[in-house]
């Protein structure tokens, strides 16, 4: 059940790269390359990002091996988006 988004990709949302990046990070532990890749932002704003899902407790760092794990609480708020994606898709 991965989150895809229906914009382009300059015309992200935050939530958008949010759940972009909750999704990279939810079935296995994902270092900023793959988040990078991942994402289609710079190392600079996906830092930021990273940090704020950090504070928020939706991802959790690794420092041993410098990678991210989506936690619960982060993979439940995935799933709810993923679910209001369904009941009201975006249709641009």
């Amino acid at each position: 059940m991965g989150y895809r988004s229906k914009t382009v990709r300059m015309g992200r949302s935050r939530t958008e790269i949010v759940m972009m990046i909750l999704d990279a990070a939810k079935d296995e532990k994902a270092n900023i390359k793959k988040l990078m890749q991942t994402t289609f932002i710079s190392s600079t704003d996906l830092k930021e990002y990273l940090s704020l899902l950090v504070e928020h407790l939706l991802l959790v760092y690794e420092e041993r091996n410098q990678t991210y794990i989506t936690t619960e609480k982060g993979k439940r708020l995935l799933r709810m988006c993923c679910k209001m994606d369904q009941l009201a898709p975006n249709t641009t």
